[in-house]
């Protein structure tokens, strides 16, 4: 037989206990939204011909040593700080294994990736490319990750700006992502010029944004589960047994 006085106090403590397991699950599942920069490239320095070109922030979850290069059928050329070359397709299509930018990121093992938008920052010469786009990886380059670009002032800061998440929701894979993926800028429907990446004022000229957090532990979960799942069998338990006054709380 237990007290009501006990009985309260058991009640009171698991309520807590629950509280506390509630909220440890919810910090595991919300940690994978926190979004910020997890790749960016500051294009200061480079002459415009150094390729590849490593970015200048790296998540710490992500495999160090990202860099940005470019398909084999691009000439780099000389442009202060830039990443700039010029022999662009004449299609007005994209091509996927000619005329583009790319740089790829990897999770550390036990670690994972989702996306959340990125920006670029490009500027084209006379003749240069009129469409830009992005593609991926995850989807073996097929579709635009949004709307192509198009481009028409030369020597101006042009910004692309998207998020990722109709097109990964087109695709059918939302993330979070465990393995490499890759993103490839392509240029097209072009003369004879040049297409380059630079800086907008402080702002680096391509910014990823997206969350890479560790992959939760199945060994972990199940633990907390399961004390939870005892906490509720033990206060059946209790219940179930005879309850009799506190002597604090039966008349003199």
């Amino acid at each position: 037989m237990i007290t009501q006085h006990a009985q309260r106090r058991f009640c009171r403590w698991t309520a807590a206990v629950l509280c506390a397991v509630a909220i440890l699950l919810a910090c595991e599942a919300s940690a994978a939204r926190a979004q910020s920069t997890i790749v960016a490239f500051s294009f200061q320095g480079n002459n415009g011909a150094t390729t590849p070109w490593s970015a200048s922030t790296v998540d710490p979850s992500l495999v160090p040593g990202v860099q940005i290069s470019n398909s084999a059928d691009l000439t780099m050329q000389g442009k202060a700080n830039s990443f700039n070359a010029t022999g662009w397709p004449t299609a007005s299509s994209v091509t996927t294994t000619l005329g583009f930018y790319t740089f790829s990121i990897t999770p550390k093992s036990g670690d994972e990736t989702s996306l959340n938008n990125i920006s670029i920052n490009l500027q084209k010469s006379n003749g240069g490319p009129t469409q830009f786009t992005l593609r991926t990886s995850l989807d073996s380059f097929g579709k635009d990750v949004t709307t192509p670009l198009a481009l028409t002032a030369n020597n101006t800061n042009t910004a692309y700006t998207t998020s990722f998440a109709p097109y990964l929701s087109s695709i059918g894979q939302t993330g979070p992502f465990t393995q490499s993926i890759e993103f490839r800028m392509y240029g097209y429907a072009a003369v004879n010029g040049n297409l380059w990446l630079t800086d907008n004022g402080a702002t680096p000229g391509i910014v990823l944004t997206g969350g890479v957090t560790p992959i939760p532990e199945p060994a972990s979960v199940l633990c907390i589960v399961a004390a939870a799942f005892g906490l509720l069998r033990l206060l059946q338990r209790w219940k179930r047994q005879p309850v009799v006054q506190s002597p604090e709380s039966v008349p003199a």
